[in-house]
């Protein structure tokens, strides 16, 4: 199953978080608020059927001169970590997702 990555709202990001029986609390919206460096973005993984299937806080903090950012995920994101086939429909999506808005890491 292809799994699309886009902006989510700070609202289902946490509905999201709330409804899995674990998560941490650095991987809720307002963990980025308490980050004064960093922009935080909320990014989500839906199915062919529109549901939301993962979620992840992002901190970026830009680096001085070069205009890139750091991208960071503390203890996150919240995915299907067992997910045999895990960087090709997780990770790599979001490593591009990213690079296209001006990280150089993550």
């Amino acid at each position: 199953m292809t799994l699309r990555l886009q902006a989510i709202t700070r609202d289902e990001h946490l509905a999201f978080v709330r409804s899995r029986p674990s998560a941490s609390h650095m991987q809720v919206p307002s963990w980025g608020d308490v980050k004064p460096d960093w922009r935080a973005e909320s990014l989500g993984w839906f199915d062919t059927d529109g549901r939301l299937q993962g979620a992840g806080l992002v901190l970026l903090r830009p680096l001085p001169k070069i205009k890139r950012y750091l991208a960071y995920l503390p203890e996150g994101p919240v995915i299907d970590w067992h997910d045999p086939d895990l960087a090709e429909r997780w990770l790599r999506p979001m490593v591009a997702h990213l690079k296209s808005r001006g990280a150089f890491t993550v």
